[in-house]
């Protein structure tokens, strides 16, 4: 199995879920992020002091199986026009905590 971890902006997600669902990655995770430090945010003004203001993102964390990894990754891609960046790790396994038994978790895809 394999996690993608995706930094897209936020006009993205929208359309990312929708194409990430298509391909059956039911096991997504969507967090608030701010942009890196050397991309271009914006300057305001706060109680008299120039403050840089990185944008919003949202980081993904899809979890897919390993045939699915190259259709996981164009869904995102496409749907975002390139405009994102992913990691894809390995991941060991994938269990679902419920009631405190360990059950198989079924990834799609």
């Amino acid at each position: 199995m394999k996690l993608i971890i995706a930094i897209i902006r936020s006009e993205h997600l929208e359309g990312v879920e929708a194409a990430v669902s298509q391909r059956q990655a039911s096991l997504m995770s969507v967090s608030q992020v701010l942009g890196s430090v050397q991309e271009p945010g914006y300057t305001e003004t706060y109680r008299g002091r120039e403050v840089h203001v990185r944008r919003p993102k949202f980081r993904l964390e899809i979890a897919v199986h390993d045939l699915s990894v190259e259709a996981a990754l164009d869904a995102v891609v496409r749907a975002t026009a390139g405009d994102c960046k992913a990691f894809v790790l390995d991941m060991g396994t994938c269990v679902l905590l419920h009631n405190g038994a360990r059950e198989p978790a079924g990834v799609g895809g």
